[in-house]
Order: C-alpha cells, then sequence, then structure tokens
C-alpha cells in the first residue's frame, strides 16, 4: 500500500471509531442492555480492522478479517446476549439464522442433555 492507502485507513479506522462512540453514548440511554451490546460488536469490527491495517493491507478491499477463536467466541458471546433467548426459545427461527448465515452449508446438532449431579452420582454408584 502506498501512503495515501495508509492516510485513508487511519482516516476510515477514526470515523469508525467515532461512529462506534456515538453509538454507544446513544445506545446507553436507551436502558436497554442488549441494543448496548451492539456496539461490542463494533469494537470488535474496528479493532479486526486495524489488525489489517497494522499488516498493511487495505481495510476497504478485504472482506476476510484476521479473526481468531477468541474473536469469533467474543462474536457468539454478543449474539447470544441479543438473540439467545428468541433462538432457544424458538427453534425455528434459529434454524433460519444459521441456515442463512452459512449459505445453508452447516446445520445445528443440539447437544446431548448433560445430566444432574443428582443423576450422575446415582449412575456412577447404582443406586437411585
Amino acid at each position: 500500500m502506498n501512503d495515501e492507502q495508509r492516510a485513508e485507513n487511519q482516516n476510515s479506522l477514526d470515523r469508525m471509531e467515532q461512529a462506534s462512540a456515538v453509538f454507544y453514548r446513544m445506545a446507553q440511554d436507551t436502558k436497554k442492555h442488549q441494543f448496548l451490546e451492539f456496539n461490542g460488536l463494533l469494537a470488535e469490527y474496528i479493532k479486526l480492522l486495524k489488525v489489517l491495517h497494522t499488516e498493511d493491507k487495505d481495510i476497504v478491499e478485504s472482506d476476510n478479517l484476521p479473526m481468531k477463536d477468541y474473536n469469533a467466541a467474543y462474536l457468539a458471546e454478543k449474539l447470544d446476549c441479543i438473540y439467545g433467548a428468541t433462538f432457544l426459545e424458538k427453534p425455528e427461527i434459529r434454524d433460519a439464522f444459521i441456515a442463512a448465515l452459512f449459505d445453508g452449508r452447516f446445520v445445528l446438532v443440539p447437544a446431548e442433555q448433560v445430566q444432574t449431579h443428582d443423576e450422575f452420582v446415582n449412575d456412577m454408584c447404582g443406586h437411585d
């Protein structure tokens, strides 16, 4: 990248941080925690773009973010906070989300029911 592209990258990042700060201040006034969580998504996105910028990549042209497993876990936590209750209560909505997100390439397979402590003890000890 040339100096002009680097400057454009930095200007874009600065504007994104300004927009995120304005959103955060206004979102606090809504008194809705889940709405405020969107700022976490914005901040994480900006953080990933900054990594691209430090790697001397054009943030405007690059769609492949330098995510690590902890970035994905953070995103999942934010989405769970915002939409998790609805996805748990309405499997058809959750399935539609997953199908659209991954263009039908993946499906969710429910985890096996975890035993309660008492059930585990009863199984291990062989009595009820």
